[in-house]
């Protein structure tokens, strides 16, 4: 006599567990899977999806770190808020030969696992920092390689260490159904993820610049391309920003037309 197991793998959730999800800015709990736990939910997803079925092999001899950040990336494809601009990365993309955003991440993903992990830093930041629908919307604006571009390696390092900051910056008030909150957030990733962009000036400038700024009465704008363009040193940046406050109170007049970046970046004496 034996018995059939008819009961279905599931895979171990970390994103949709059931509780109310807060939308913005979040910091999720460190991913406590087990790797034992994370290569059963590779299985588990590999009976409905056909990419994970044939790398399932691969996926599951990868770092645990990355290896959790795929599981995230499956658990979103798998789950939808019951929200009007809920995004579907499981969609057909007539541009891309009818695959979906999660079919071309996959293997991405697997790749940047084993030779651009800083890429994967970063897209386990973006996941850990944010709510699932802008998870999901920066997902979709990593379909076209960026992934497995080692030229930006050292960008995407530093972002990921920002990331929470530039969320805390684009992502606050109530969910909207625009994605313009979204929209902002990748603009400063895509912004600081640059070919230009000096990697030593990132989290300058969300660390130390943008803190300092937004306790200012001025309502100053940051030219943000500009100045990650910067090759000052940081030591020299840093000196004239502690000048700001009282720079910016002999010239209340000219505030208009001052220029936040010209001013840090400027090569003469204090």
């Amino acid at each position: 006599m034996f018995k059939i197991n008819c009961t279905t793998q599931k895979p171990v959730a970390r994103l949709f567990t059931g509780a109310w999800e807060t939308f913005g800015a979040v910091r999720r709990t460190p991913d406590t899977r087990t790797f034992n736990q994370l290569t059963d939910s590779i299985d588990a997803y590999a009976q409905n999806i056909p990419e994970v079925k044939e790398l399932a092999q691969q996926l599951k001899s990868l770092n645990p770190k990355y290896l959790g950040t795929i599981c995230d990336t499956l658990e979103l494809a798998t789950n939808r808020e019951l929200l009007n601009n809920s995004i579907n990365i499981n969609a057909p993309l007539p541009q891309y030969k009818n695959r979906c955003v999660r079919e071309i991440l996959i293997p991405d993903m697997l790749y940047a696992s084993k030779e651009n992990t800083e890429a994967m830093d970063l897209v386990n930041s973006i996941i850990n920092n944010t709510d699932s629908i802008t998870s999901k919307y920066a997902l979709c604006c990593m379909i076209d390689g960026i992934l497995k571009n080692k030229d930006l390696s050292r960008q995407m390092l530093a972002t990921s260490k920002v990331v929470e900051d530039i969320a805390k910056e684009t992502l606050s008030g109530a969910a909207n159904i625009d994605y313009r909150h979204q929209a902002n957030f990748m603009d400063f990733i895509k912004a600081c993820v640059n070919s230009t962009t000096n990697p030593d000036k990132i989290q300058l400038m969300f660390k130390n610049i943008i803190p300092v700024v937004n306790k200012m009465e001025n309502n100053l704008e940051i030219d943000l391309l500009a100045f990650l363009k910067s090759k000052v040193d940081n030591e020299d940046i840093l000196a004239r920003l502690k000048t700001l406050p009282k720079y910016l109170e002999n010239i209340k007049e000219g505030l208009k037309d001052f220029d936040l970046v010209k001013y840090l970046t400027k090569s003469e004496n204090l």
